[in-house]
């Protein structure tokens, strides 16, 4: 991997190299960069979850639980410390292996704009780089299935059957699959309000979406206090001598 990023650099050096290592912690993180594999890593060792409230009779991975906030701040200074001399590491909520983060961890049902701006302050005011993935700067929520095998994702149907031998009722279940597999996140992108929600105007979407009136970039290109003009405000702040010098704290 070293060689690959020193001959591309040696074409380009101003391309950036951002890899992904899923099961990488701060320390090892840290290796790659430091032997110059990669500039950036993307992990998804930033997420701290309480997987001591799990249950040992269903399989793990479709288990929704809430964010460990003690260890996420834990996990967030280390990964700091880490790479506090490269710039800080990568900052995101969200990515389309996993559910949308601020319907996972925040109260999107009642507090939506102020769940989505105050998990974008918390996280992108750090050093870093952030990864902002696609509509999360208009508060787009996961996509929600009613049917288990709509979903795509490995695992699924393992977890349905075993959930519902456990005596979960299926809108129990069906919650947690929503929370916890891939294919939630990956909903087209709300342009507008309109069919197909301004995504395509002939084909036909590869999966279900959601379409709302204010949750989508024609609405809140038009509103001062959108979550989307939030995130333009929020990404100037950062670009401020206060942010560009600081060393951030979680």
């Amino acid at each position: 991997m070293t060689e690959l990023n020193e001959r591309i650099k040696k074409k380009d050096n101003n391309i950036f190299m951002i890899g992904e290592a899923t099961s990488a912690d701060a320390e090892t993180t840290k290796w790659y960069t430091e032997n110059n594999m990669v500039d950036k890593v993307i992990t998804l060792q930033y997420l701290t979850f309480k997987d001591e409230e799990k249950l040992e009779e269903l399989p793990e991975d479709k288990q929704h639980v809430p964010l460990d906030l003690k260890e996420f701040k834990k996990t967030q200074e280390a990964f700091q410390e880490m790479s506090s001399d490269k710039g800080g590491p990568i900052l995101f909520w969200s990515n389309h292996d996993l559910p949308r983060s601020p319907q996972k961890f925040g109260d999107m049902e009642n507090y939506r704009d102020s769940t989505a701006k105050m998990m974008a302050t918390l996280l992108y005011l750090q050093p870093g780089i952030p990864i902002i993935y696609y509509g999360e700067e208009i508060g787009m929520n996961t996509v929600w299935f009613e049917d288990p095998e709509n979903i795509t994702d490995a695992g699924v149907m393992d977890f349905y059957n075993a959930a519902r031998q456990q005596g979960w009722s299926l809108e129990k279940t069906m919650y947690h699959l929503n929370l916890t597999s891939r294919d939630n996140s990956r909903g087209i992108m709300q342009w507008t309000d309109e069919d197909r929600v301004g995504f395509t105007e002939s084909a036909a979407p590869w999966t279900i979406f959601n379409q709302e009136a204010r949750y989508n970039v024609k609405d809140q290109e038009a509103d001062e206090k959108s979550i989307l003009n939030y995130y333009r405000q929020l990404m100037k702040l950062r670009k401020t001598d206060l942010f560009k010098k600081a060393h951030g704290r979680c």
